[in-house]
């Protein structure tokens, strides 16, 4: 579509009533509104405005010149963790949009349903590329869709069916007679017993990234296998088609940034979220997570920062490098590292240990003969490059050591939240417990579900805020205010965890009198929820200051 096909018109739709010139709306919330000649349709892009206009009414302050942000990776621009806009989704409701998808391109290409999704399931979905693309290359299309033989295929099958001769109306895998009805082919020309080809389809599943690429089973054929035959073949097999099912969901959300799949493996549901980026998902299943990269939720970091940490963290080679800088010198003669770990200037790189034997000076490397008997004082060295060497040296060891300090502390979060996440069973057996015998109903525990959901939240963002802080410029003015805020909500998030152990509950327990327990469940009760209240106000307080770049 050239760009002549396009209108652009800014300002409000003409649908909608002309907004009042006085409105305090600012013009960041103007939207577009863009016509599309050729089809006379109006698309409009409306950046929502209802949040704004209520936070207005609740604050008169608010500077709506001042964009929220929150730290980007180099290559995302829409990594926002704003509000809960996104949705979650049946496998139903997604078929469904994904059949819809299937009847639309049918119209344009004529072809059958089998044959119509191929050709979508191989070309990333794209209707309009397709639209451009059909009947200037409706051959090749077919071809690499699967759905047509090639001229490679059509010369290795004549080739191999000289070779091989087999009968009509023979199975070309078992060589046993197929019962009428009973074959299946694929519009190729190629018939198969029922059980060779459901057998070849079997092996298959074992590759799920390339099982809807699946083909004919005779060699050398293009021929792809639709899903009709994957959904006959295994109607009775509900692992299988589970399998296969989360294969098609999978190619079709692949196409679309918008929707993704819950990373569970054991949930089916689909999430979508209009304008994608970096956003903290609950799946109902419970599993929280990024639906940018699709692990596990690393808020306030973002996607890049976690990799370049992660790999960090594995100790890489670079790693090992600022190591041998700080702790060795590499022999002048052979190259080898050395590490001086007491005595004098003079070094030997001995043999025994795979070196060369060359003697040299600790301090300026130049051959120790020289040196004569200055053992402990070198004047030869120039002390302009000893000085920058020692710098450099002193650079590396202190940014090692802020490594060392962020990565203990990240690993203590990442043991609490192993942890917090095993109370659940301890929790749920002491309900139990109490309200078989304390005559308790399970309204009364929501607060202790909802401490240990705080806790495990915190936990979880507490360690990543480490990573951001490891990351964050050197000798910031802010540094220290966000070192306090982070030790504000590790303290908290130590004392709720602490009021969720064992020992607790056991207490209150075992307290026979009903007067003196339901008092001292009440207090308990109290104190958790004052807790729950402190902690998440100063984990609001460190994210909402990250998203606005205090520091």
């Amino acid at each position: 579509m050239g760009i002549g096909d396009w209108g652009l018109g800014i300002g409000p739709n003409p649908q909608s009533p002309i907004p009042n010139p006085q409105s305090p709306i600012p013009n960041r919330f103007k939207y577009f509104v863009i016509i599309l000649k050729s089809t006379k349709k109006i698309y409009s892009l409306k950046i929502i405005i209802n949040k704004h206009k209520k936070m207005a009414e609740d604050e008169d302050d608010i500077n709506y010149d001042e964009p929220e942000e929150v730290y980007s990776d180099p290559d995302d621009d829409n990594n926002k963790n704003q509000g809960e806009n996104y949705e979650i989704l049946s496998p139903q409701v997604l078929d469904k949009e994904r059949n819809q998808k299937i009847e639309e391109f049918i119209q344009i290409s004529d072809l059958p349903k089998s044959q119509a999704e191929l050709v979508l399931m191989n070309n990333n979905w794209n209707i309009d590329i397709l639209m451009n693309d059909w009947y200037d290359k409706m051959q090749k299309i077919k071809e690499n869709s699967g759905i047509c033989q090639t001229k490679e295929s059509i010369k290795q099958l004549n080739e191999y069916l000289k070779k091989n001769k087999i009968e009509k109306g023979m199975c070309p895998v078992c060589y046993t007679d197929i019962d009428p009805g009973d074959g299946l082919n694929l519009g190729c020309g190629h018939e198969f017993c029922t059980e060779c080809f459901k057998e070849h389809l079997k092996e298959r599943m074992n590759d799920q990234l390339t099982l809807l690429g699946t083909k004919c089973p005779m060699k050398n054929c293009n021929f792809q296998v639709p899903s009709e035959i994957f959904k006959k073949l295994f109607k009775d097999d509900k692992n299988e088609l589970n399998i296969y099912n989360k294969c098609l969901m999978r190619n079709f959300t692949e196409s679309n940034a918008d929707i993704k799949l819950c990373p569970n493996p054991k949930c089916d549901k689909i999430i979508k979220l209009p304008g994608h980026g970096m956003f903290d998902i609950k799946c109902e299943c419970g599993t929280i997570f990024c639906f940018k990269c699709l692990k596990e939720s690393h808020r306030p970091c973002d996607c890049f920062m976690m990799e370049i940490w992660e790999k960090k963290s594995k100790g890489d080679e670079n790693e090992n490098t600022k190591w041998l800088l700080i702790n060795t010198k590499q022999c002048p003669n052979c190259k080898k590292h050395i590490e001086k770990n007491q005595g004098c200037n003079h070094m030997t790189c001995r043999k025994e240990a795979g070196g060369c034997g060359y003697e040299f000076c600790w301090i300026c490397l130049g051959e120790w003969k020289p040196h004569g008997t200055s053992y402990f004082n070198c004047t030869r060295a120039n002390p302009n490059i000893l000085r920058k060497n020692e710098e450099k040296i002193k650079n590396i060891k202190s940014e090692m050591e802020r490594y060392d300090k962020s990565f203990t502390a990240y690993k203590d979060e990442e043991n609490a939240l192993k942890f917090a996440k095993k109370l659940k069973d301890t929790i749920d057996l002491y309900k139990k417990v109490l309200i078989e015998k304390k005559g308790q109903t399970e309204m009364d525990f929501i607060f202790l579900d909802e401490a240990l959901k705080t806790v495990i939240e915190c936990h979880q963002i507490l360690g990543n805020t480490y990573v951001f802080g490891y990351y964050m410029k050197k000798n910031s003015k802010n540094n220290s205010l966000y070192e306090l805020n982070q030790e504000m909500l590790r303290r908290e998030a130590d004392l709720l965890h602490e009021r969720l152990e064992m020992r607790y509950l056991a207490d209150i327990l075992s307290i026979n009198e009903k007067e003196k327990f339901d008092k001292e469940f009440i207090s308990y009760k109290e104190k958790v929820n004052s807790l729950i209240s402190t902690t998440n106000k100063f984990k609001g307080n460190i994210l909402e200051d990250i998203d606005k770049h205090i520091y």
